[in-house]
C-alpha cells in the first residue's frame, strides 16, 4: 500500500501528459480541417475541350485543381425533354413557390458583369459558395468529364459546359463541409491554400478565381442571423463584379421556409438572379430528400441530386446568355 501511495504522483504526472498530447492533437487535427484545403485524389489530368479554327473540338492538356470526378455518381441520365425557360417576374417573395426556375436577367446584373470584365474578371469563370452539396463529385464536376449526358438538341448547354471548363470541377475555399453563411465569413475557415492571411473564404476565391458568376448554395443548416450574413455575402460578390445566383433549397429543416423566403428577398433587393430548386423536385418523393439519412430530410436522393446536376448547369447557361446579350 505504501509504495502505491508513493507511486501516485508519478502515474498523475503520466496522465497529465497524456491529456496534454492528446488535446494538441486534437488542436492540430482541428486546424488542418479548418483549413478546407481541397484533396486531389485522381493523378491524372482532365481534358479541356475548345474549338479549332475549323469549328471542330479539339482536345488541351490542362491541369485542374479538382477532385477525381467518379463515374458512379452519375448512374442516371440526366434527361429532361423539356427543359424550362425564364420567364418574367411579378411575385412577391412570399410567393417564392411561384418563383421560376430560371430567372431573367435584371439590367442591374448586367451592368455588375460589364464592371466585372473592366476590373480583369474571368469570363470563362463561374465559382461555387456552399456546404457538403456543392462538392463538385456531387454538384457540377461531372460536367468536366465525358460522364454526363445532356436533354436532346442541347447543343447551347454543350457550349456552356466548353466555355466555363475547369470550374465545373473546382473545389475552392468557399465550398465548406456543413458549411454556412457564416463561415463563407469567418477568417478561421479560411483555405491556406493560396489564401491571404485573415482573409476570408469568400474573398479569397473572389480573388484567387475571379470569377463572373457565382453560386450561393447555403442555408440548409440556418441560425437567426443568416440573412444579415447572405446580405454581407451578396454584396461583397457585388463589389467584386461577380454576379450572385441564389438558389433556394428543397428542405425545409428550419420548419418555416424562412431561408428561401428570405433568399427570394435578398435577390429582389440587390436585382441578382435567383434559381428556383425547390421547384425543380417538389413533385419527387420527400421532395427530393432521404428520409432516413443523418436524421432525414436534409440530404438530396440521387434523382434529386441529378435533377440539381442538370437545372444549375441550365441556369448557368441562361444567365450567362443573359448576362452577354447586348
Amino acid at each position: 500500500m505504501l509504495r502505491y501511495y508513493r507511486s501516485w504522483p508519478l502515474l498523475s504526472f503520466i496522465n497529465l501528459l497524456l491529456v496534454i498530447f492528446i488535446c494538441v492533437g486534437i488542436i492540430v487535427l482541428a486546424a488542418d480541417y479548418s483549413r478546407g484545403e481541397a484533396v486531389d485524389l485522381s493523378p491524372t489530368k482532365p481534358v479541356e475541350m475548345k474549338f479549332s479554327g475549323a469549328g471542330e473540338l479539339e482536345q488541351s492538356d490542362r491541369t485542374i485543381y479538382n477532385l477525381f470526378i467518379a463515374s458512379a455518381f452519375y448512374s442516371y441520365p440526366e434527361v429532361i425533354e423539356n427543359p424550362p425557360i425564364p420567364v418574367a417576374l411579378d411575385l412577391p417573395p412570399e410567393l417564392w413557390m411561384e418563383w421560376p426556375v430560371i430567372p431573367i436577367v435584371s439590367e442591374r446584373a448586367k451592368e455588375v458583369f460589364r464592371n466585372g470584365l473592366a476590373q480583369g474578371n474571368n469570363p470563362k469563370a463561374f465559382s461555387i459558395i456552399g456546404d457538403c452539396q456543392s462538392e463538385p463529385q456531387l454538384f457540377l464536376g461531372v460536367y468536366d468529364t465525358d460522364q454526363y449526358q445532356l436533354p436532346a438538341d442541347s447543343h447551347n448547354l454543350q457550349e456552356t459546359i466548353m466555355h466555363f471548363s475547369g470550374s465545373f470541377s473546382r473545389w475552392g475555399p468557399a465550398v465548406i463541409d456543413g458549411g454556412t453563411p457564416a463561415t463563407v465569413l469567418a477568417r478561421s475557415w479560411s483555405s491556406q491554400n493560396g489564401c491571404g492571411s485573415g482573409e476570408i473564404p469568400l474573398v479569397c476565391e473572389l480573388r484567387i478565381h475571379k470569377p463572373v458568376i457565382v453560386f450561393v448554395n447555403l442555408g440548409t443548416h440556418w441560425t437567426d442571423r443568416n440573412p444579415e450574413y447572405l446580405r454581407q455575402i451578396v454584396s461583397i460578390i457585388l463589389e467584386h463584379g461577380a454576379v450572385p445566383i441564389l438558389a433556394t433549397k428543397a428542405d425545409n429543416l428550419e420548419g418555416n421556409n424562412a431561408n428561401n423566403i428570405e433568399m427570394a428577398r435578398i435577390a429582389m433587393e440587390y436585382g441578382v438572379p435567383l434559381w428556383n430548386f425547390r421547384a425543380t423536385v417538389q413533385e419527387l418523393p420527400h421532395d427530393g430528400l432521404d428520409p432516413v439519412k443523418q436524421g432525414g430530410y436534409m440530404y438530396l436522393t440521387e434523382e434529386g441530386l441529378v435533377r440539381r446536376r442538370l437545372s444549375a448547369l441550365q441556369v448557368l447557361d441562361s444567365v450567362w446568355r443573359g448576362l452577354i446579350e447586348e
